[in-house]
């Protein structure tokens, strides 16, 4: 029995149990889609969008415009994350569209 509850605890913790996203930011989320056009990135995520303050659209989506400072930084930090399947933090705007404001990548260690 005590076996069966080491397994059951160790599949919680080690799941995107605490992927969230809430006013403003996403934390501790997987990039799950990145859409591409001309004008910006749409990016999706294991968190819930519209949990967000911001409008996400029906796609839920948080976009990252090419006209950003760092967008070329945030883009790669993105594709890294989207293929590794690592973590990330992502905070947007608070109003309007859910523009990408900054983005952490994060490492667990499982």
């Amino acid at each position: 029995m005590k076996c069966f509850i080491v397994i059951i605890l160790h599949v919680l913790y080690s799941s995107n149990l605490y992927a969230a996203c809430m006013k403003n930011y996403c934390e501790e989320v997987k990039v799950t889609t990145l859409m591409v056009n001309p004008s910006l990135i749409g990016i999706g995520t294991s968190g819930d969008e519209d949990n967000l303050l911001c409008d996400s659209n029906r796609f839920k989506y948080l976009f990252l415009k090419k006209s950003h400072n760092n967008f070329d930084a945030i883009y790669s930090m993105l594709l890294a994350a989207h293929v590794s399947g690592g973590n990330i933090y992502i905070s947007t705007t608070r109003h309007g569209s859910c523009d990408v404001r900054n983005v952490v990548s994060t490492i667990s260690h499982d």
